[in-house]
């Protein structure tokens, strides 16, 4: 990765959730949460926009998964745009499986995602919402119990993840949302598919030239130092995720593009995050 002498692409934030489940005959559910981004809407009669992104998991240079985010835009009128990403990731991490589906969904109402995942041979489920003040997430972890044990709080934990700034790895896919973390400042990486949370200071972003399956892309690097070890961010010109060092499942990671990813093929983005957005009860 090379430094280049660029001023880097304006910070933004914002984005999105709903989600479905399977993981190794895991039992499939649906969440659907109202959304938190402000986006110009679509010209009348332009259809809604996707893209397909792969991305290589590295454990100390060695591929060990694959993370497979698919990117939804949905024209909502007057109504501005609504967001939807999705990303399943599976592998095997020092010799145990891990698997997971995660769904974040954003739009000018609110923002929240569900996640479901197994790592070996414990299972959980992750809801959370972002709060009113757009400072804070409520979040929910669910663990799955041994067969045949009866429901107990233990299984069950709730708690408010503090801002004054929360990006999720939901958010990263987010063309406006992830770039958040290009904005220094005090931050807190909530990671969607474990519940585990983070806080930091995002530093001034670089611009560098970033090497992806051979091609040298234009982007600009962001890192957030942490205590709990430093994370780094490399998004392209369009504010797509080329690059993430972090970690994921407790271990290092590195989520690296696998290709250069596809851009929308249409829409503006609307930066203004004023919007105001209610919180919504999270479903027990």
């Amino acid at each position: 990765m090379r430094a280049r002498d660029v001023s880097p692409p304006p910070p933004a934030g914002s984005f999105r959730s709903t989600s479905s489940c399977v993981l190794t005959a895991l039992v499939a559910l649906v969440v659907v949460g109202s959304p938190a981004r402000a986006e110009a809407p679509a010209p009348v009669g332009t259809p809604d926009a996707s893209a397909h992104r792969v991305y290589d998991l590295l454990l100390a240079g060695k591929p060990v998964g694959t993370r497979d985010v698919t990117v939804r835009w949905r024209s909502r009128g007057q109504g501005g745009e609504r967001v939807v990403v999705e990303a399943v990731t599976g592998g095997t991490l020092a010799g145990v499986p891990v698997a997971s589906r995660a769904t974040g969904v954003s739009s000018r109402a609110g923002t929240s995602f569900t996640a479901v995942a197994e790592q070996g041979t414990s299972r959980w489920e992750v809801q959370a919402r972002e709060a009113s003040d757009r400072a804070s997430w409520r979040q929910v972890l669910r663990e799955a119990l041994p067969a045949g044990a009866r429901a107990a709080s233990t299984g069950r934990r709730e708690e408010t993840v503090q801002g004054p700034t929360v990006v999720t790895t939901l958010d990263l896919h987010d063309e406006v949302r992830g770039r958040t973390l290009c904005r220094p400042g005090p931050v807190t990486l909530l990671v969607a598919e474990t519940g585990e949370h983070a806080s930091g200071v995002a530093l001034e972003p670089v611009a560098v030239d970033l090497d992806v399956a051979g091609v040298s892309v234009p982007a600009t690097r962001c890192e957030v130092r942490m205590d709990a070890g430093n994370a780094t961010f490399a998004f392209d010109g369009g504010g797509t995720l080329l690059r993430a060092d972090l970690r994921l499942f407790g271990v290092p990671l590195v989520v690296a593009a696998r290709e250069a990813p596809e851009q929308r093929s249409w829409g503006t983005l609307d930066l203004d995050l004023g919007c105001g957005s209610s919180e919504t009860a999270l479903a027990p």
